[in-house]
């Protein structure tokens, strides 16, 4: 067992040592909006806002952080294989990436109450966390004909990314609990475009260049709320498990961001073999910019058959058309809104199983469809996907650990002009510490 945990902890070193992804879509906008939720969700359709585990910390509903029964460290990555389709070219890229880091912990420890006897009715949680909230990594070239000039060369490249730090806190009172999450968001993103005259001598060729940094604060609410159907005949009768609801709901408001643009516009002439500079067309340093970020809504609800299975649905919805980025040169309306719908739940055989491993682990399942922000040649780009996966309960000297490991097949854009078909796999990894400010009756 120690190997075999061992063995997941090292596979996505192994997979991330291939080349950057090179995704097209991530042009537009921020870029590629990563995942949000961790690893141990994504398996689920990528649900997390009604998701409360003890084990594993919630970023996206931090009312779900006062929920935690022991302290947890979480990382997760992931790799994945694309296949793209414009008309009969095809192309293929394997990518990958660390997505997150999170410390949480409850302030109130479980096992110090546990020595007393006296019980709180309120339950209290904090989370750290920064994980990738976008990636643009993109290297696209195609080549024209003009008739008089023949022809020439459009390249274009983009890297970079951004990234949320988060600081969550979350207080719980009897089956309610509230959350806020307040985050600072932050990143760098590098573009270039050129275009190369193949056919005329000493031509006159162009090359864009710009650099920009941005950084915001913002503010994400949640609620969660326990309805139990059968508390009574659960507290009888111990071998019933205990069937509860869960409705969750999170706002995150639309905010401003501040950016700090460079940008470069010459012309270089290519005269025999030798190329010189003829004339720089731009060059700014240092201007700043502002722009929006939309308002996020979500809600979802799970139905819990006590530690043996769950299965729920979510919605969310992104106001997109309000965003806007003067270091780009894109104005409010040129993404749309957005919004995704999800179902999906997990099958747990025996978790009191001391005889089979298997049988202790969580098998989970899910879907999901979303009408991403982004608009190609008119056309706003949709997303649909299956999702399953395990997650693995370990213990090491009686602290608990997990390992997820979950598969995202999906396919991206369909109808527009470049059609992308994916694998990814997902991986995260969680370990617990319940004496996590135990209080020591002796020294």
């Amino acid at each position: 067992m120690k190997k075999t945990f061992i063995l997941l902890c090292l596979l996505p070193y192994v997979l991330f040592s291939q080349k950057v992804e090179n995704d097209p879509y991530s042009r537009y906008g921020l870029g590629e909006l990563s995942d949000q939720e961790i690893s141990a969700y994504r398996s689920m359709g990528h649900m997390s806002i009604a998701n409360v585990d003890r084990f594993h910390i919630n970023l996206n509903n931090p009312a779900s952080v006062a929920l935690l029964g022991t302290a947890a460290y979480e990382v997760g990555a992931n790799a994945k294989n694309a296949t793209y389709n414009e008309g009969s070219k095809t192309a293929k890229n394997w990518g990958g990436s660390f997505d997150y880091i999170a410390l949480g912990f409850p302030l109130k420890n479980p096992i110090n109450e546990a020595y007393t006897t006296e019980r709180s009715k309120y339950r209290l949680g904090m989370a750290l966390g920064l994980n990738r909230y976008s990636r643009t990594t993109y290297n696209i070239s195609s080549l024209d004909s003009i008739e008089g000039i023949g022809n020439f060369e459009r390249s274009y490249s983009g890297n970079g990314g951004t990234y949320k730090f988060h600081w969550s806190n979350g207080v719980a009172y009897k089956n309610l609990s509230v959350g806020i999450d307040l985050s600072y968001l932050f990143g760098n993103i590098t573009s270039s475009k050129d275009i190369i005259f193949k056919d005329l001598e000493n031509a006159f060729n162009n090359f864009y260049n710009k650099y920009y940094h941005m950084n915001a604060f913002g503010l994400n609410l949640g609620a969660i709320y326990h309805l139990q159907l059968n508390a009574k005949q659960a507290k009888d009768n111990p071998s019933i498990p205990l069937r509860s609801l869960r409705f969750g709901l999170t706002l995150s408001p639309g905010f401003g961001f501040n950016s700090q643009k460079d940008e470069l516009i010459i012309t270089r002439q290519l005269i025999g073999t030798t190329t010189i500079l003829a004339d720089t067309i731009t060059d700014v340093y240092d201007q700043t910019g502002k722009g929006k970020l939309p308002l996020e809504i979500g809600g979802g609800v799970m139905y819990q058959a006590g530690e043996k299975s769950c299965v729920g649905i979510e919605f969310k919805y992104g106001g997109w058309s309000k965003y806007y980025n003067e270091a780009t040169g894109e104005k409010a309306g040129s993404l749309n809104n957005s919004f995704q719908i999800a179902m999906g739940g997990y099958v747990r055989p025996s978790y009191k199983s001391y005889t089979s491993f298997w049988k202790r682990a969580f098998y989970k399942y899910g879907a999901y469809y979303r009408k991403d922000p982004r608009v190609v040649a008119g056309e706003q780009v949709d997303q649909y996907g299956v999702t399953f996966g395990t997650g693995l309960p370990f213990v090491f000297q009686r602290k608990v650990a997990h390992a997820d490991i979950g598969v995202d097949i999906g396919k991206k854009g369909s109808g527009t002009i470049i059609e992308e078909n994916y694998i990814k796999i997902n991986f995260g990894f969680t370990f617990n510490d319940d004496e996590w400010f135990i209080k020591r009756k002796y020294n």
